[in-house]
């Protein structure tokens, strides 16, 4: 009797763990990706974007070397775009830490997206939202 009581109590303690860890999960937005250059990050929801492409979104609005980017209506990307371009838009919010001498000293820019989704292209244009200052940052 003791072996059963034992093996209830044991196998409601793993639906009441795995019930709590299920719920507290809903609260994590693991669709965040944040990239860190130096003093600055960028920031990326969306839940339908590759990390790979993530993280070609991110070293692009921070300047880094990327060879064969264009924001113009032509791009070279293979026989994948042939037909033109499959364009989608996110948003992407870059935070320069320490900026400025004074307060607030970060800088927030949030960006427009577009990139091309197919594989073998790498067609992407950035437009600025907004920009501000900010005294409210962990750098």
């Amino acid at each position: 009797m003791k072996k059963i009581i034992s093996l209830v109590s044991a196998i409601c303690m793993i639906v009441t763990g795995a019930a709590i860890g299920g719920s507290a999960a809903e609260f994590v937005d693991s669709n965040t990706n944040t990239f860190y250059y130096g003093n600055k990050e960028v920031s990326i929801s969306d839940e339908n974007i590759s990390q790979e492409k993530m993280q070609f979104i991110a070293d692009y609005i921070i300047g880094e070397s990327i060879t064969n980017v264009h924001e113009n209506s032509v791009s070279p990307c293979g026989i994948a775009c042939i037909f033109g371009h499959k364009i989608e838009t996110t948003t992407a919010t870059e935070t320069e830490h320490n900026a400025y001498s004074s307060s607030p000293k970060c800088l927030v820019k949030k960006y427009k997206i577009e990139y091309c989704t197919r594989s073998s292209c790498d067609y992407i244009k950035k437009e600025l939202i907004s920009s501000y200052r900010t005294a409210v940052c962990h750098g």
